[in-house]
């Protein structure tokens, strides 16, 4: 005959474990001197407890500390941009049509022009240089210095383009969507 494999079931993990009758504890034990010796025990009611393991306490623990941080990182979140919603600046409005205009020199680039013509500040990029202040107007959110020649917009950058006669050069601050 085959040996049956006896079935373990796993161990289970307690991790909390409720006392669900009340117990009764003897607390004290007499004896009475008597013949026949009898035994009287007092007994007390006990009220059930939850015993809770230690690692789970412990996880809890640290569960409840993280949930305490994550809460005073949110109010000190909210409280920072709360202030600086309050300090935020005005935005510096600029007047709707700002432009300067010239005319050409034969072998001048529109910037050279507009050297002479205002106080500039210039950014070097990839595609050539571009104009991002003049005199006391910047460019800004959406809004930028953009130069026309003879009505239309320019292709290339303004240190690219070379006068050949008589063009008209515009300069246009303009919100570009």
């Amino acid at each position: 005959m085959a040996k049956k494999e006896a079935k373990t079931k796993p161990a289970k993990k307690v991790i909390a474990k409720k006392i669900e009758k009340p117990i009764k504890k003897v607390i004290a034990k007499t004896t009475k001197a008597t013949s026949s010796k009898k035994v009287a025990a007092k007994t007390v009611t006990v009220k059930p407890k939850i015993v809770i393991n230690e690692k789970l306490k412990s996880n809890l623990m640290t569960i409840l500390a993280i949930i305490v941080i994550i809460a005073i990182f949110a109010a000190l979140g909210f409280i920072v941009d709360r202030n600086n919603q309050k300090n935020k600046p005005t935005p510096k409005k600029v007047a709707a049509a700002q432009s300067i205009s010239y005319d050409c020199v034969n072998g001048k680039t529109a910037l050279d022009l507009l050297k002479d013509k205002a106080e500039i500040k210039t950014v070097d990029s990839s595609y050539g240089v571009y104009v991002s202040q003049i005199n006391d107007t910047t460019n800004s959110e959406g809004s930028f210095w953009v130069f026309y020649i003879d009505g239309q917009m320019a292709q290339v950058s303004p240190d690219q383009y070379t006068c050949t006669g008589n063009e008209k050069v515009e300069w246009r601050f303009e919100k570009i969507i």
